[in-house]
């Protein structure tokens, strides 16, 4: 297995990792988080948010590259985060007044990024967050 490493991307420090294994490719970026512990930013989560999620991408004006930037810097400047029973962690920063960008972290991984409004917070805050983080 080869693997080359390559630093700065958008002025953030992460490492850019392209793993060559056979056939198949794959990137990700390994991120330090406000709190000093590391996540994973894999390309497969950009694919997953493409598809499922694509108001992502017609709001904020991004491409997957874009799109890559904006999950290191929610990561490691968040306005809020919050772990739920799992152990999950969401990372938030508002967008709009009433528009919240949302990253969920399981596993020391990215799993998914998507956009709330003010209710949908309201009710994540009251139910499934058991404590706030940052």
């Amino acid at each position: 297995m080869d693997w080359f490493c390559i630093n700065l991307i958008s002025g953030y420090f992460c490492n850019y990792f392209v793993i060559l294994w056979g056939c198949y490719m794959s990137r990700s970026i390994h991120v330090t988080c406000f709190d000093g512990t590391y996540v994973d930013v894999v390309e497969d989560v950009i694919g997953h948010v493409k598809k499922r999620h694509s108001e992502v991408f017609s709001s904020l004006g991004l491409d997957e590259e874009g799109l890559f930037i904006l999950l290191c810097d929610v990561l490691k400047k968040p306005s809020e985060v919050y772990a739920d029973s799992f152990g999950s962690k969401y990372f938030l920063r508002q967008y709009l007044e009433n528009l919240y960008r949302c990253i969920l972290v399981d596993e020391g991984a990215v799993r998914t990024s998507y956009l709330i409004n003010r209710k949908t917070y309201s009710r994540m805050r009251r139910r499934r967050w058991l404590r706030r983080l940052c």
